[in-house]
């Protein structure tokens, strides 16, 4: 296998986001935050661009057949053209607003919030991790993020892997199966500044954990101890995110930005260029394969 990349649309995402493989319609779904847009793939090349009019960061899908998408809006259940449902938009007082996300066995899903200023993300508010249950009732598991990023379980849902960016590092609990309770945090992996920052990450079914280095230019596969395994090489900086995706769910799809994002978190280099920042999505052909998602039950719960 030679395992090329290759570019499969090319549309200049300013910001590529939340892309998750849709195996009841064989199509991949991402979306352009910065341009409120959703974009599907079909198994067979067929591509389909969504005006949302809202900010979606990530996606999850639901047993209604609806998707569950985040934002800085809160959460929502969207079935459609403008049929949106809020499910879990405040708490306690506060205005959530949600960056990653993702749904465990139980239909629940956990998300990060993140919050945004006039001149990017809003650092000095401290981002929470959420546990959200179907009927909407959700609760605080752990807290004190920077930038809260990138959510993915291991193959047997007993550990959650949680990035933030900011840290540059990725977490690793073990997870209470039933009570959805997090535990024994631990750091899985922290990346040397000039090896960009975490943000996106997917974990494959042999439990290796896939990482998209935003200013890295690269997606690196570490395995369960946190070392290194693999690195794919991208032509661009601003690596966004990742999906295991395909009938055989062997296509690793690669979500970027164009939109340049110059912050101190940056690496010298690429805060003096600033060139080939990305916005295409890209895939690769891999001998491995990803684990097949679970799905959120707000669908399932009347308003």
């Amino acid at each position: 296998m030679d395992n090329q990349i290759e570019v499969v649309a090319a549309d200049n995402n300013l910001c590529g986001e939340g892309p998750i493989w849709d195996a009841r319609a064989d199509r991949l779904l991402w979306t352009d935050l910065s341009s409120q847009l959703l974009y599907q793939l079909s198994a067979s090349a067929v591509k389909t661009v969504i005006p949302l009019n809202w900010m979606v960061s990530g996606i999850a899908l639901d047993q209604s057949g609806g998707l569950v998408m985040a934002g800085p809006r809160g959460l929502h259940l969207w079935n459609g053209e403008n049929d949106w449902r809020a499910l879990c938009t405040r708490h306690h007082g506060e205005t959530l607003s949600f960056n990653d996300l993702v749904a465990d066995p139980h239909g629940r899903v956990y998300a990060g919030t993140l919050y945004l200023a006039s001149n990017g993300i809003d650092v000095e508010k401290q981002g929470k991790l959420y546990l959200i249950e179907p009927d909407g009732q959700a609760r605080i598991v752990d807290e004190g993020f920077e930038i809260s990023n990138g959510l993915s379980f291991s193959p047997d849902d007993r550990i959650l892997y949680h990035a933030d960016t900011a840290r540059r590092c990725i977490y690793a609990y073990t997870v209470q199966p039933e009570s959805g309770d997090l535990f024994d945090k631990r750091e899985f992996v922290r990346i040397p500044g000039e090896e960009g920052v975490p943000d996106g990450i997917t974990v494959d079914e042999e439990g290796y954990v896939w990482c998209a280095h935003w200013f890295g230019a690269k997606v690196v596969r570490y395995d369960p101890d946190g070392k290194i395994a693999r690195t794919i090489e991208l032509p661009v900086t601003q690596v966004s995110s990742i999906a295991f995706g395909g009938v055989s769910r062997d296509d690793l799809f690669i979500t970027t930005a164009s939109e340049s994002w110059n912050s101190p978190l940056a690496p010298e280099s690429f805060r003096t260029s600033r060139k080939h920042c990305g916005g295409s999505l890209y895939r690769i052909r891999l001998e491995i394969h990803g684990k097949p998602e679970h799905y959120t039950a707000f669908g399932n719960w009347s308003v």
